[in-house]
């Protein structure tokens, strides 16, 4: 395939979550191998549970190509090795990521960005994402970027923050909603789990009434519908790298108060980094943070003082709809 070098082909786009195919070549490695069962497995479980739930990179996905079509930007999801366009976005799975440094090796592919939903750290996978045939490292936000950089140095001059926009149109508050009830994101699986225990008896004994949620139990419908009862959501989560739901609360007019501890820690233990969020994109506009059980009684009260004051939808609106990370999304590849 010839990699033509003017603007307009600059500007049309491939997707990839997936290794490109054609029928003679299926392209399979161990990575593809394990993803797919990996899936497969996630994909039972949803069965099981009848619930319709998405996780974030299906969300970035969605959410990206929704935003390319809202632009007209010209772009193709996973095609054929035969439709694969100069200019080529990862957005998740390894398996892809090394057909497309082969394919930039092999000079044809112009450009290719990597990211953010392809590694938890850039030592992983051999270190595939410190790759020199890759021009720009995607991450969700900074204090990712800043964990990368002190793992990888040589990222520095090729990483870069981008959040994924949101459907404004969906996620928007209800009319005629009764607002009486707030919410409890309990997403404490690794961490948090006294918080919660706080959180529950704190509301109780103010007579705040509350409904909990625990991430990955529920769909996308099911907490549209809560959101458009809440006057508020309390979020209990050790770390977020982009926090969407929070963005998905935002939308819908909800202002949060989050916890948040500032620092990471891998699943197994093993890595801890100081610095981390809870909530990166957290603006004044949309609520506060607490740190700990000492600080939440009193974040507590300036939060209810504050809260009719909060325009979280605004500040969504202004900075984070779907046409507008799409468009930042475009420009890393024009930059």
């Amino acid at each position: 395939m010839k990699v033509v070098h003017n603007i307009k082909m600059m500007k049309r786009i491939t997707i990839l979550t997936k290794s490109p195919q054609s029928k003679n070549n299926p392209n399979i490695s161990y990575f593809g191998i394990k993803n797919y069962f990996k899936n497969f497995i996630h994909n039972i479980k949803n069965n099981i549970q009848q619930k319709r739930t998405i996780n974030g990179p299906d969300s970035v996905l969605a959410n990206l190509n929704k935003g390319l079509r809202s632009i007209k930007e010209k772009n193709n999801l996973n095609p054929t090795i035969y439709s694969v366009n100069p200019n080529v976005g990862v957005l998740s799975d390894i398996n892809a990521l090394i057909w497309a440094i082969k394919a930039k090796e092999n000079q044809k592919i112009y450009k290719l960005i990597a990211g953010p939903n392809l590694v938890v750290l850039p030592s992983d996978n051999n270190s595939i994402l410190c790759s020199e045939s890759i021009d720009i490292v995607v991450t969700p936000c900074k204090w990712v970027s800043d964990l990368y950089c002190f793992i990888a140095p040589q990222l520095k001059s090729r990483i870069k923050e981008w959040p994924v926009g949101i459907d404004t149109e969906y996620w928007k508050p209800s009319t005629g909603s009764t607002r009486n009830k707030w919410i409890i994101y309990d997403k404490s699986e690794y961490g948090g789990k006294e918080i919660v225990l706080l959180v529950e008896s704190e509301l109780v004994s103010r007579g705040i009434k509350y409904q909990k949620i625990v991430y990955g139990s529920y769909s996308p419908e099911e907490y549209k519908k809560l959101l458009n009862k809440a006057s508020a959501m309390i979020v209990v989560s050790p770390s977020e790298s982009q926090g969407l739901a929070q963005f998905e609360a935002w939308s819908c007019n909800v202002p949060t108060l989050i916890w948040d501890r500032s620092f990471w820690k891998s699943n197994d233990g093993s890595f801890e980094w100081i610095g981390a969020s809870s909530s990166p994109y957290l603006s004044v506009f949309c609520g506060k943070k607490f740190i700990d059980s000492n600080d939440f009684s009193n974040k507590l009260d300036e939060f209810i003082d504050q809260l009719i004051s909060y325009t979280p939808r605004d500040y969504i609106l202004s900075n984070f709809t779907l046409e507008i990370c799409a468009k930042k999304y475009v420009d890393l590849f024009i930059d």
